[in-house]
C-alpha cells in the first residue's frame, strides 16, 4: 500500500526533520497564541512557534506548516507538523459514522503497513473522531501491502501523529515531533490543540488574518 499514509510516516520516522528553512511569521491572540494559516485554518498554541516552515519543505508536494517550538541548529527539537488533504478518502472511512470495531481492520492494516507501535480512534471532540498513533522505534514494514514484512528500520525518536477531518470537511494530518522523548507535557498541548483546530473558508481566512495582524 504505496499510499501517503505509508510515504509520509516512514519519511518522517527515517529522517528525524533535520531542515534548513527560512521562518514564516506567527500571530498572537492574547496570553495564548493563535497561529492563522495562509492554508485555510487556525490553531491555538500553548506558545508562539520560533518559526513557521512549509509542509512541502518536509513532504513533497504538500500543503501545510511546521510549527517549530524547539530546535538546535538546524535539528527540530519540538514541533508540530499540519498537512492539508493529508489523507485520501479511499484510506480512512468516515471516522464519526463508524464504530471502533467497523474501523478495526482498517487500523490495523495502517499499523501494519506503516509500523505504528499503537493506533486507536480517539474522541476529539464530542462531535469530531480522529485516528492516533504512535511511531516506533524498531519496527518491521510492509511497503508494499502484500502483508509481508520487507523492510527493517530503527529509529531514536518517536512521533505521535493524528489523522483527522476539518469541521468543514478537509482532511488533515497532525504530527508531534518531540526530540528525543515524547513528554507527558508536549502530548497533553498537542492534545489539546487539536481540539481548537479550526478549518477557514475564504472569509473567516482574510478576518483572521487581518485580526492577527492588528495584535502585533
Amino acid at each position: 500500500m504505496k499510499n501517503f499514509l505509508w510515504r509520509c510516516g516512514v519519511l518522517a520516522w527515517v529522517l528525524g526533520l533535520v531542515v534548513v528553512l527560512a521562518p514564516v511569521k506567527t500571530e498572537a491572540a492574547g496570553d495564548a497564541y493563535q497561529f492563522v494559516s495562509e492554508n485555510g485554518y487556525s490553531i491555538l498554541c500553548p506558545q508562539k512557534p520560533m518559526l513557521v516552515i512549509p509542509a512541502g519543505e518536509l513532504y513533497r508536494d504538500r500543503v501545510g506548516d511546521v510549527l517549530v517550538f524547539d530546535r538546535e541548529a538546524n535539528n527540530l527539537k519540538h514541533a508540530w507538523i499540519i498537512v492539508k488533504d493529508g489523507f485520501e478518502d479511499s484510506e480512512l472511512p468516515n471516522l464519526n459514522l463508524a464504530t471502533e470495531s467497523e474501523l478495526q481492520p482498517t487500523l490495523e492494516k495502517i499499523q501494519r503497513t506503516v509500523g505504528y507501535e499503537s493506533i486507536k480512534l480517539i474522541k476529539i471532540t464530542e462531535w469530531n473522531h480522529g485516528v492516533y498513533a504512535v511511531t516506533a522505534k524498531d519496527v518491521e514494514i510492509d511497503t508494499d501491502g502484500d502483508g509481508v514484512p520487507d523492510r527493517v528500520g530503527h529509529s531514536d525518536t518517536q512521533m505521535a501523529v493524528t489523522f483527522f477531518r476539518g469541521n468543514k470537511g478537509g482532511r488533515y494530518r497532525m504530527e508531534l515531533l518531540d526530540n528525543p522523548d515524547l513528554r507527558d507535557s508536549s502530548i497533553k498541548d498537542y492534545q489539546y490543540s487539536l481540539i481548537t483546530f479550526q478549518e477557514l473558508d475564504e472569509k473567516e481566512l482574510k478576518d483572521a488574518l487581518k485580526k492577527a495582524k492588528k495584535k502585533k
